[in-house]
């Protein structure tokens, strides 16, 4: 686990240099950016879409919490929610996981539904953002994401979105034997896990895809609004971000995705915007999650 983290961190580590050189040795879409009226309402707006997804995201976690029969306030999972966000900028990239689990339990969550409850949420990310990158790629007949590790990106995002989907078959009954013989060891009474509903599995699901659609128009409204570029319509943009996402999750220790996320979208936008406004995006993107994560 140790060896994993730190290639993963070494990884993150390539990327964020890469990025940097990048952008010091194309400067012409930073060049671009003049903090007046204009961008400053764009960036306001960018924050504000990028926390009504933080809300989104807090509240498909509590309408699992409340399928797997927890009893817990819409505003107290949003606190918890948003608290924890603060830590997956830790290396690692699994700090504000832990953190999430730890305050739920303070609040009487069961440490089983906790930790079902993320691999849930976990699943349908990446499912939904899986799929609406396929779109996109498919869509275009293009492998704007490349190779991963030799394979086509295209066929790793299916993978993944597969896996994503037939996981909670099996992840139910996982965890409950995990806890199960945790729970002996420690002589720690735990109640089996309730089963989740398909209707609020489904809904969850379509509030993750709104989440990344909104993501689609924060990018779409710095294309337009900070640029001056028509390119890009809302589901391919979304779609990028998505692929972007899935990578940057994946990806062991990179912090919220951090280098690997905004390599990936480099990639992804120049053929749309060309290299020095991609590269300007991304980093505007990555300052915006940034404001938004200490706003919440």
């Amino acid at each position: 686990m140790k060896l994993l983290n730190s290639l993963g961190n070494a990884l993150a580590l390539a990327a964020i240099v890469l990025f940097l050189y990048l952008a010091l040795t194309n400067p012409g879409g930073f060049e671009k950016l003049h903090f007046d009226q204009r961008t400053l309402s764009s960036l306001a707006a960018g924050v504000l879409i990028y926390l009504l997804v933080s809300v989104i995201g807090a509240s498909t976690w509590f309408i699992l919490l409340r399928s797997l029969r927890e009893r817990i306030a819409w505003s107290r999972a949003l606190s918890i929610f948003l608290v924890s966000q603060a830590a997956k900028y830790v290396p690692g990239n699994i700090a504000h996981h832990v953190g999430r689990v730890v305050l739920a339990q303070r609040q009487g969550i069961r440490l089983n539904v906790a930790l079902y409850s993320l691999f849930i949420e976990f699943v349908l990310l990446i499912a939904s953002a899986s799929l609406l990158a396929l779109a996109y790629l498919l869509t275009l007949g293009t492998n704007d994401f490349g190779d991963i590790h030799g394979v086509d990106g295209r066929w790793v995002l299916f993978a993944v979105m597969v896996l994503a989907v037939l996981s909670p078959m099996f992840g139910h009954r996982l965890i409950d034997r995990g806890l199960g013989l945790w729970s002996k060891l420690r002589q720690v009474e735990l109640k089996p896990l309730n089963r989740i509903a398909a209707a609020p599995l489904g809904l969850a699901a379509g509030l993750f895809f709104l989440g990344f659609l909104l993501c689609g128009v924060l990018l779409q409204l710095f294309a337009r609004q900070v640029f001056g570029h028509e390119g890009g319509g809302i589901l391919a943009l979304s779609g990028i971000f998505a692929g972007a996402w899935v990578i940057g999750f994946i990806s062991p220790g990179a912090p919220a995705g951090l280098g690997i996320r905004e390599v990936v979208l480099l990639a992804a936008l120049t053929p749309i915007y060309g290299k020095e406004i991609a590269i300007a995006m991304a980093g505007l993107l990555r300052v915006t999650t940034v404001i938004g994560d200490g706003a919440a």
